[in-house]
């Protein structure tokens, strides 16, 4: 039942899910959704009821990835802030490591880094 109902609806639900993520990510959220969807066939009480039930699958799955992805990105800021502190701390010598630990930064303050830290 669940199976069929992904196969029916496969295509809405997809189109729901590129609709709430980053499209490097709906593969992978539909993908988990209708995983979680087959693990959890046996908790859905109506068969009537199972194509809103898949949608509250997807949207919940597609929450989780952008809560990750929110928590994924302060971490890389934090990573990012910490290794420009760490520069810092080095007394005024010339330092690469905040470039090499700072590639999580969008390229052009990468490109900022480089110049003003290691190519002075």
């Amino acid at each position: 039942m669940i199976e069929a109902a992904l196969r029916a609806k496969g295509a809405r639900l997809r189109r729901f899910v590129a609709a709430r993520v980053p499209s490097c990510d709906v593969d992978d959220v539909v993908q988990l959704a209708a995983l979680r969807a087959v693990e959890k066939a046996h908790t859905l009480d109506d068969a009537d009821r199972v194509i809103p039930w898949l949608y509250r699958i997807h949207a919940s799955v597609a929450a989780d990835a952008g809560r990750k992805r929110a928590s994924d990105l302060r971490l890389r800021e934090a990573v990012a802030a910490e290794a420009l502190i760490d520069v810092a701390d080095t007394e005024g010598e010339l330092c690469g490591c905040s470039v090499s630990q700072a590639r999580t930064l969008r390229p052009g303050y990468v490109e900022i880094l480089q110049r003003v830290d290691v190519e002075g």
